[in-house]
């Protein structure tokens, strides 16, 4: 018995691909529904710059969304030396996506800084949610740290006193990538999962006003992050959500030491496998 070659596969045969599409230009409900929601001149406006994700969607990030999914982060917990790091270390891929979202369109500074994308004033929130929707139809874990990094500035300008929020908002909306800071949030336990309630860490004033935190984070989104709004339970607060403050917790201290969070292991997730996701004691 002789052995031939299987036929090449006839390009009517080939699985279909978006590779090289705009991903706005196609979309006609979303064309549709932006023109719905956003006024004229908002959307006279906005139309460059979603036409710009959207073909960036469909090829640059497509690209580089599914390199970094092959090569998910690792965690390098000691240097060379022996010394506690708890570094995430990300495939470049990862790294260039990075650089798209949070510089070349300022998806976290949108809402928070005049003139990203050479918008006059603020960037309406439609807006960045349409080219938040294009940017996921490519890459949906990066846009975890984005959000988060976006909503730890939102509740540092809600909350947060006059030094935290000099300190740390203008890191955390910066277009310029190698100024800026990420944020995070970190909630869950293994005692209520969402039922934050529930939550066990405590938090210790010293005498000289300094809070000491003790406990454990269960699913820690942005494991890498530089500031992480964290809660626990003032000793002798009472129980439930009522009981609980909320923290900023810097990754590195005024001295410029690291902090005493590590990170105990990164989980491995089905899904979002190019963002760190760990558990943090």
């Amino acid at each position: 018995m002789s052995l031939t070659s299987l036929p090449p596969v006839a390009a009517q045969d080939a699985m279909p691909t978006t590779r090289g599409l705009n991903f706005y230009l196609e979309d006609k409900n979303l064309q549709f529904l932006c023109e719905l929601v956003m006024d004229a001149a908002t959307f006279e406006r906005a139309c460059p710059h979603l036409i710009a994700m959207g073909e960036v969607a469909g090829g640059e990030l497509d690209e580089l969304a599914a390199q970094a999914d092959k090569n998910p982060p690792t965690l390098r917990a000691f240097d060379q030396g022996g010394r506690r790091v708890d570094e995430v270390v990300f495939h470049p891929s990862y790294k260039a996506m990075e650089r798209i979202a949070f510089s070349r369109f300022g998806l976290a500074a949108l809402s928070h800084r005049d003139g990203v994308l050479g918008w006059p004033g603020r960037v309406p929130q439609t807006v960045k949610y349409a080219l938040s929707y294009l940017f996921a139809q490519s890459e949906f874990g990066l846009l975890c740290p984005v959000n988060m990094t976006d909503s730890a500035a939102r509740m540092l300008e809600h909350y947060g006193s006059p030094e935290l929020k000099a300190a740390w908002i203008p890191r955390l909306t910066t277009t310029h990538f190698d100024q800026l800071l990420q944020g995070t949030q970190w909630m869950t336990e293994k005692t209520g999962g969402s039922d934050v309630g529930a939550a066990t860490t405590i938090a210790r004033r010293d005498n000289d006003g300094t809070w000491r935190l003790w406990g454990d984070k269960w699913f820690c989104s942005n494991a890498n992050t530089d500031v992480a709004l964290t809660l626990a339970r003032p000793e002798g607060g009472p129980a439930g959500t009522r009981g609980l403050g909320m923290f900023l917790v810097p990754k590195l201290l005024p001295d410029g030491s690291k902090n005493g969070w590590v990170i105990n292991r990164l989980k491995d997730k089905f899904g979002s496998r190019s963002m760190a996701s760990g558990e943090v004691t």
